[in-house]
């Protein structure tokens, strides 16, 4: 039946994902979400490989669709919050990693992207407190301690003689199979 055929396809979704078929990938996560057009767990798995084939405008949407149905979800805003990142758009990642704090508060993670994007948009007051706040959780946290640096933000990358800032949080974890 369909349930049958909704699990093979999330599954070939994730194994054509770890295969790095990325279009396989996107193509049988989506026929899940057809198949299963209430669960929001293929379009949290659709959005690994969008990720990773650099659609990141497209897994930026299949978030918006998760958060239709689900707003509280936690994957799926951190998710969005980081491509947000990763597109410089500090100040929308900052109000979705604010989000996050808001539910998850010792949430590491969400503190150091809530910070970076701060920081990053020139809110470099506030985004002390968050990195204080992860170094009272993880005293040494580097990435913490990097974020408290006072080196101005350079971007260079658009003339070729820079580096773009490293995103502060890990990207994206695979879901648990």
């Amino acid at each position: 039946g369909d349930s049958l055929t909704y699990l093979v396809q999330l599954r070939l979704g994730w194994l054509s994902y770890c295969a790095k078929d990325w279009p396989k990938s996107i193509a049988c996560y989506g026929k899940a979400a057809q198949l299963a057009p209430n669960a929001v767990e293929p379009l949290l798995g659709k959005m690994l490989p969008q990720q990773a084939a650099g659609n990141n405008d497209d897994a930026i949407d299949t978030a918006q669709s998760v958060l239709r149905q689900d707003p509280s979800n936690h994957t799926a805003i951190s998710r969005n919050a980081w491509l947000l990142y990763l597109k410089r758009d500090y100040k929308q990642a900052a109000i979705l990693y604010r989000k996050l704090v808001t539910l998850y508060p010792t949430d590491t993670e969400m503190l150091l992207g809530l910070g970076f994007s701060l920081k990053f948009s020139g809110d470099r007051k506030e985004s002390t407190q968050y990195f204080n706040t992860v170094l009272l959780l993880s005293p040494n946290n580097s990435r913490a301690l990097e974020g408290l640096r006072d080196e101005p933000f350079r971007d260079d990358t658009a003339k070729g003689g820079g580096q773009r800032p490293e995103p502060p949080p890990r990207g994206p974890r695979p879901p648990r199979r």
